[in-house]
């Protein structure tokens, strides 16, 4: 109540009256002073332990000071923001935050034209008390936050096929914003739940893209159960204090940075957030507590098993004597059975804890934690030491202070040894039990005694190599014929293999068309192929061979012939694009690999007379480094000429420091590959046929049927309903079929789902279940709070496989429309209905 006295009295108008009432006023004047001084007294006797707002004035008058020439480089300056947080001995807490910042650009405008908060039901409920707009001159004008916001379901879910509603987003939208503003808002949350019981954690960062004035955050906790850990990471010095005090039954702790610079964020670097001044602490004293919760929380989950369960986990391994081959059998069919889809229906720790192992069997879908959980009962039902484990995917955790904070789930096998078998049946598409992408990451199994924070360890790169080999002929007019051989190993099989797996048979030869045209001006693909032909087959290491040819490849002079050395390994492999994004001279942070692999390139040329004799061969050239080794031999022995190279990337992160040395061996590389052998002048594949007439079209699905019914009730409303039958052929097909995306907007249709089922090729039937349909917000719907808002009805369907069919029924009810319209499409060529980096055409055929 305190902090609203002073504008209390001053709306009562404790001002000067006229000059005939003096005697009047000056007693009026004593008497607001006095009271005004009281309100002050009042003001800095409150406690720390309440939350209380900035001095507005005070801040008005330091934004004041705020221009684009003392910030040459900002957007945005922070001038001033506070987090006040109070947390309760079980874990819940309420937290205020208040911020002001100036803006200084158009970009910096725009950045601040919607605000937002997120929120996690039943974790904890968000709003903003307060959203306005000062002016240079001080006046401030009030947003309505009841007319210019809305809730929406968080809409890049769905970009990981995760469907939770209950993940939501509060927007705000601040109308006419100029430069020179100054935006002040106050947020609240109430956290009245919390994932791990009993504990608090916290991370607060005090740099980022913003210069920052200053910034406050301030912890209120019991006294009986303080703070255990707490650490100030990257910091930097002079800019943050911290003081702490005992007030009652509580502790205040509280740290204020000041004139703090911006950070600029560079390519490939761990987030931002991990790396610049930022601040951890922990009621939790240690890792084997947060092991022991995640135990107990999936272990009734785990033990959810079936009779169906156990004679799979039979099958799979009847036979099998060799126990890595036996988890290895065990690994593969959750990993590529169980279609990755996140839909939340779990009561005690929505997030973390996972689906019972029998409804992820049953139901052949679940995410990262749904499907380890999974594979940990497999394991254990074979006889195996299996465990559920928290994974940090990117940057490593700061193991001085324990947090639950963990972005992925994996399983791991305790081996006789005490040793842990790793792996990760999220990738449908992996061949090795552990990716290498997952090395040098911070990880924590989940165990009854409870563990302690460990790190994957690193796979060397001679694990993760791509080998391309290449062989061709050149003809008398110096044209080249050739045959190239890509085989991905290790890191490579795993991204390539997913990636092509998505693609239609005419999208993988656009992929490959395009790198023989960037290798050299003229090349042409003949044909490709690409092995297995079940690119789900993860026992056969995947393939591509390549028939191309390039049109006068020799450069011709006066007296000599120069010949450019193919080289695909600048165009293919992870290694490239490791390597991609290191235009920065020099870095402040980190280069994230995430994985240490290579490439090792063979070329053989027949000349066949099409040049003269040697005048000049490159010399062989040796780079051997800690984070980097290359080296390049060319021969020639008359009528052949061979390159080999080999290019090892040794880290899964570079410091500063060991990228300068990285950057000069891509320098060193780039040199060399411009360096040509010097000669004197000299005196498709035809496409399987299949039964069906659209396998010749590489189509991913058919529509088998598809009836569309109009009912007329009048001009402006009527019911439209959809039948429709698909065969899925492919994998891709698979991948674009299994969620049915349906858009709408409820202010003038109902949509409703009639009918969803699947049938496997062996007759099972499975129908969609009232959890796997979720109303999910159309992308758009926060940036325009006045407009009805638009949904999208996504419909998961259950089991769908390479030789499914689905068949489902859409009716909408249209209403008060302005006229009956319709229209329909009898062949469907483009059907993605997300947008990708890659290209998105998509076959489907009508029958």
């Amino acid at each position: 109540m305190r902090k609203y006295l002073l504008k209390d009295f001053k709306h009562r108008g404790l001002r000067p009256l006229k000059k005939r009432y003096a005697a009047a006023c000056g007693i009026a004047i004593f008497v607001a002073f006095f009271v005004l001084l009281q309100a002050s007294f009042s003001l800095a006797r409150q406690p720390a332990s309440c939350w209380r707002t900035l001095e507005k004035t005070k801040v008005i008058k330091v934004a004041k000071t705020v221009t684009r020439a003392k910030y040459p480089n900002a957007d945005v300056v922070d001038v001033d923001e506070h987090r006040w947080v109070k947390y309760n001995e079980n874990g819940t807490y309420i937290e205020w935050y208040e911020s002001y910042s100036k803006i200084l650009t158009e970009k910096g405008k725009r950045s601040l034209k919607t605000i937002s908060s997120s929120f996690t039901i039943p974790y904890n409920t968000t709003r903003f008390t307060l959203v306005e707009v000062i002016k240079s001159n001080g006046t401030a004008t009030a947003v309505d936050i009841n007319k210019n916001s809305r809730i929406m379901v968080e809409p890049a879910q769905m970009r990981s096929n995760i469907y939770n509603p209950n993940n939501k987003i509060l927007q705000v939208s601040i109308p006419e914003l100029k430069v020179g503003d100054l935006v002040h808002f106050i947020i609240f949350d109430d956290y009245a739940r919390v994932r791990v019981p009993g504990t608090w954690s916290d991370y607060a960062v005090f740099e980022g893209i913003n210069p920052i004035i200053r910034s406050e955050y301030t912890v209120v906790a019991p006294r009986e159960k303080p703070l255990q850990r707490i650490a100030l990471k990257a910091e930097i010095p002079g800019t943050v204090t911290h003081t702490e005090e005992k007030e009652g039954d509580f502790i205040v702790y509280k740290w204020i940075a000041k004139n703090v610079p911006r950070a600029f964020p560079e390519p490939r670097m761990p987030p931002l957030h991990t790396q610049v001044q930022r601040l951890l602490v922990s009621t939790v004293k240690d890792w084997r507590q947060i092991s022991r919760w995640y135990w107990n929380l999936s272990k009734p989950n785990i033990d959810k098993t079936s009779p169906e369960m156990k004679k799979t986990v039979q099958r799979l391994i009847r036979g099998i004597d060799d126990p890595h081959e036996r988890i290895r059998r065990l690994f593969q069919w959750v990993s590529q059975e169980i279609r990755y889809l996140g839909l939340t229906v779990e009561k005690v720790s929505p997030g973390y804890e996972p689906h019972p192992a029998i409804m992820t069997f049953d139901r052949r879908a679940g995410v990262c934690r749904d499907k380890a959980a999974l594979l940990v009962a497999m394991l254990r039902l074979a006889g195996f030491d299996a465990y559920p484990a928290l994974i940090m995917v990117g940057p490593k955790k700061d193991p001085e202070v324990p947090q639950p904070f963990f972005n992925h789930a994996i399983t791991c096998v305790r081996q006789q040894d005490g040793s842990h078998l790793l792996m990760d049946p999220t990738d449908e598409n992996t061949r090795r039990l552990f990716p290498p992408y997952l090395n040098n990451q911070s990880y924590l199994v989940a165990t009854p005694e409870g563990e302690t924070l460990r790190t994957t360890p690193v796979q060397p790169p001679e694990e993760n190599i791509m080998f391309i080999e290449t062989r061709g002929e050149l003809d008398a007019k110096g044209n080249l014929k050739a045959k190239t051989v890509l085989r991905f190993g290790g890191i490579n099989d795993n991204v390539y293999r997913g990636y092509f797996a998505r693609l239609s048979a005419d999208e993988r030869r656009g992929y490959f068309e395009k790198i023989i045209k960037e290798i050299t001006p003229g090349a042409r693909l003949d044909s490709y192929e690409i092995r297995p032909a079940n690119i789900l087959d993860t026992d056969k290491q995947l393939e591509a061979r390549l028939s191309f040819q390039v049109k006068d490849i020799l450069i011709a002079g006066k007296n000599i012939v120069m010949l450019p050395v193919l080289r695909l390994g600048n165009r293919v492999g992870m290694a490239h694009r490791l390597t991609r994004e290191m235009g920065l001279r020099k870095r402040k942070y980190p280069y994230f690999t995430r994985c240490a692999c290579g490439v090792k390139e063979i070329t053989r040329l027949t000349l066949n007379g099409s040049v003269g004799g040697i005048v000049s061969l490159p010399e062989s050239e040796i780079v051997e480094k800690r984070g980097t080794a290359w080296r390049r031999d060319l021969s020639f022995n008359g009528e052949t000429l061979v390159c080999e190279s080999l290019f090892k990337i040794k880290l899964p992160e570079y410091s500063p420091e060991d990228y300068l040395s990285f950057r000069e061996t891509m320098e060193k590389i780039e040199s060399s590959n411009r360096k040509m052998a010097i000669f004197s002048a000299p005196a498709a594949k035809k496409l399987a046929t299949a039964a069906e007439w659209y396998s010749a079209f590489h189509a991913d699905a058919v529509i088998l049927d598809e009836l569309d019914e109009y009912d007329l009730e009048d001009a402006r409303n009527w019911t439209e309903t959809k039948q429709v039958k698909i065969k899925v052929l492919t994998y891709a097909g698979k991948k674009e079929n299994s969620n049915i995306y349906i858009d709408y907007n409820p202010i003038w249709e109902d949509v409703e789902i009639k009918k969803g089922l699947v049938t496997s090729t062996s007759g099972q039937i499975k129908r969609v279940e009232d959890k796997e349909i979720n109303e999910m917000d159309a992308c758009w719907v926060g940036d325009a709070p006045r407009y009805p808002a638009a949904k999208i009805l996504v419909v998961s369907l259950p089991g769908v496989e390479k030789g499914s069919t689905i068949e489902y029924t859409i009716v909408r009810k249209k209403k008060n429309r302005p006229f009956f319209s319709m229209n329909g499409a009898f062949c469907y060529h483009d059907m993605m209905q997300q947008n990708c980096s890659e290209t998105s055409d998509h076959y489907f055929f009508s029958v």
